[in-house]
């Protein structure tokens, strides 16, 4: 009789051993797998995201328009994983937030809380510091499903365990005789294979674990589906990225390493590809215009030895059909797994160059107009530092040089010096002054009368003099 009870008594711990190795390396391997997945996802999510928000806000910090950021960043709050978003410019000064209470503050400590966590941009260009985008994001809802899911495998698999450990002990030898049907099933289970079961009809003590086994597959196979559930979710909020992704006006192009991995249609359609497959493995300076690779391929290997090199820059590409044309580029790099990814944000800017060149003529022949017009034309303000000035003028009040000139006060050329002070009065009353009639002394001494024509615009006063 001792020597039955005693094998009762070691079947039901060898059972309950095996089954609490199985069942905690299954659920373990499960869950690890799949929360894994999902930090991978939501890093990659996390990183397009900064890099896709940081160019727009490059844009607004060019121009200084915030209205249309601000609306966009609200919109953001819809998304759970968004917690906090705030757009600051050089001076660390806060001008666009998703609490707009922040807007016009300054930029407070970023610390990460409980699955509460910042990422944050610098934006720049070839001048320095624009300013800093930084957003906060949750992994609140992924955690808890994952505590969810791990709470119920734990109480599946404790209440598994127990309900062995209370079967084994009233196996006997009957137990013995078809354990290695249930063994079988176990191992089977343990492998991957979900959808074993046990068909052991009877009210016996074996078929009773049997039941209890099927019992706790179909449960862990529940919580299973809880975490694909989970996983689904988040390939589904990472199928919204990629809409914007695919649907963004700007060409985004992913490289490693030199090596273009994928990009965007707007990206296909700048160089003039049409499949994807005939730019994919290739390298990025096969899009950039001969001239420029060397200067692209030191940048890449200097940032390859860690060192810093420009994000934001202007170069040229060169398309499908071999035309070159004027890009700017914002580039971004991220860590995945141990591998540099580099996030390329692409305009086509030949329209502006060409719009730059035009406005470049039109100032030198503005500046032309003036410094060869017949009549005297400065620039001052109210207190009297002369911030430009024509040759007829220099000539009007006998000046060797324009330094000369500068270097002085007008205020010290009225013949009354409190001529000035009457003149500046009458224009800070009605803003402008036609053909006002005054003297004044030249640099040699002389006294001439003149025809003083001005308008005031803030603290500038733009003005014409013709002698008389």
């Amino acid at each position: 009789m001792v020597n039955r009870l005693s094998l009762k008594y070691r079947i039901a711990a060898a059972i309950l051993i095996l089954q609490t190795a199985l069942m905690g390396l299954l659920l373990w391997h499960t869950i690890s797998v799949s929360r894994e997945i999902s930090n991978d996802q939501l890093a990659l999510r996390e990183q397009t995201f900064l890099a896709v928000i940081g160019d727009i806000s490059h844009i607004a910090l060019m121009t200084g328009e915030y209205a249309e950021l601000q609306q966009y960043i609200s919109k953001l709050r819809q998304d759970q994983q968004i917690v906090h978003v705030f757009l600051a410019d050089h001076r660390d000064r806060i001008v666009v937030s998703t609490m707009p209470y922040e807007i016009g503050t300054d930029i407070f400590p970023l610390e990460n809380k409980e699955y509460l966590f910042w990422h944050t941009l610098e934006i720049s260009n070839n001048a320095g510091k624009l300013g800093v985008l930084a957003m906060q994001f949750s992994h609140a809802e992924l955690n808890e499903a994952y505590r969810k899911t791990l709470r119920q495998s734990i109480g599946i698999a404790s209440i598994g365990i127990a309900v062995f450990a209370i079967i084994g002990v009233f196996m006997g030898s009957l137990l013995t005789k078809r354990l290695g049907t249930l063994t079988k099933a176990a191992e089977s289970f343990a492998k991957g294979n979900l959808n074993t079961r046990v068909d052991m009809p009877g009210n016996d003590e074996v078929s009773v674990l049997s039941n209890a086994f099927n019992n706790m597959a179909d449960n862990i196979n529940a919580s299973i589906t809880d975490l694909k559930n989970s996983e689904r979710a988040i390939r589904e909020s990472s199928i919204k990225f990629m809409a914007v992704f695919e649907n963004s006006v700007d060409a985004i192009g992913v490289s490693s390493r030199g090596i273009q991995l994928f990009f965007n249609p707007a990206y296909l359609q700048l160089f003039g590809y049409s499949r994807p497959q005939e730019l994919t493995g290739s390298p990025i300076l096969d899009l950039i215009a001969p001239d420029q690779r060397p200067l692209i391929l030191d940048w890449l290997q200097r940032h390859a030895r860690g060192e810093n090199v420009p994000t934001l820059y202007e170069t040229r590409g060169i398309r499908k059909d071999g035309s070159e044309f004027d890009m700017e580029v914002h580039v971004s790099t991220y860590i995945l797994k141990s591998a540099f990814y580099t996030l390329a944000i692409l305009r086509d800017i030949t329209e502006r160059k060409r719009i730059e060149q035009e406005l470049k003529k039109s100032e030198e022949k503005y500046r032309d107009l003036v410094d060869n017009a017949p009549v005297g034309i400065y620039k001052t303000n109210l207190k009297g530092d002369i911030l430009f000035a024509n040759q007829a003028l220099l000539k009007i009040f006998e000046f060797d040089s324009l330094e000369e000139f500068v270097a002085g006060n007008l205020s010290k050329l009225y013949k009354n010096p409190t001529d000035r002070e009457v003149f500046i009065e009458k224009l800070k009353k009605t803003g402008k002054i036609d053909n006002y009639d005054i003297d004044i002394v030249t640099q040699k001494g002389l006294t001439k009368n003149i025809l003083l024509t001005a308008k005031l615009s803030g603290d500038e006063i733009a003005a014409m003099i013709l002698e008389k």
